[in-house]
């Protein structure tokens, strides 16, 4: 019998991003919805992880009815302590909890994975970018490796006017090929 598994993976930061992978093969990502600038819708949020919401998107009736499937989750697991005001922190808290809630209360479980883990893995073959205080550029440097692991995905991260992206975005996509290659 044939088996499907989709991932999917949570950037579970203020400006957090959710990517899909169907048997390894990227197929979308969105942007964690949310209510006025900075609040999470948790209805839409709940749609966007749904279990049986994300396979009747992603399979097709005979694979869902006829064949075996399968959901793994990751998520980021960040460590609050960047030089972020009081309110950033809380806020990014704050969401981590939500999704870990949602997660739990639908019964799967999630993969926390570091982002030292995904990046040293997604950043390999790609020059690192330095800011102007010589520390490694992380937002630029993982937008060079997306172009460089999935190149279809680019043109989705990209915001407004090039060359902006959304970092998010990136990262969420860049999470879940390390997990499909490693997990």
């Amino acid at each position: 019998m044939i088996q499907h598994v989709i991932t999917v993976a949570i950037d579970p930061g203020t400006l957090g991003a959710i990517a899909y992978f169907v048997n390894g093969v990227f197929k979308g990502a969105t942007s964690i919805p949310l209510i006025g600038k900075d609040t999470i819708d948790k209805i839409a949020l709940y749609a966007l992880i749904n279990p049986k919401n994300v396979a009747e998107y992603y399979l097709n009736t005979e694979q869902m009815t006829t064949q075996k499937w399968t959901i793994q989750y990751a998520m980021e697991s960040v460590r609050v302590n960047w030089m972020g005001g009081k309110k950033q922190v809380a806020e990014a808290r704050g969401n981590i909890m939500l999704i870990i809630g949602m997660l739990t209360a639908i019964g799967f479980p999630y993969h926390e994975i570091l982002p030292a883990n995904w990046q040293k893995y997604c950043w390999q073959g790609v020059t690192l970018v330095k800011k102007a205080d010589s520390k490694t550029d992380t937002k630029t440097t993982s937008f060079m490796a997306l172009q460089r692991l999935i190149p279809d995905a680019v043109e989705g991260v990209r915001i407004k006017r090039k060359p902006y992206f959304h970092d998010g975005l990136v990262d969420a996509i860049l999470i879940g090929y390390y997990v499909v290659k490693n997990l």
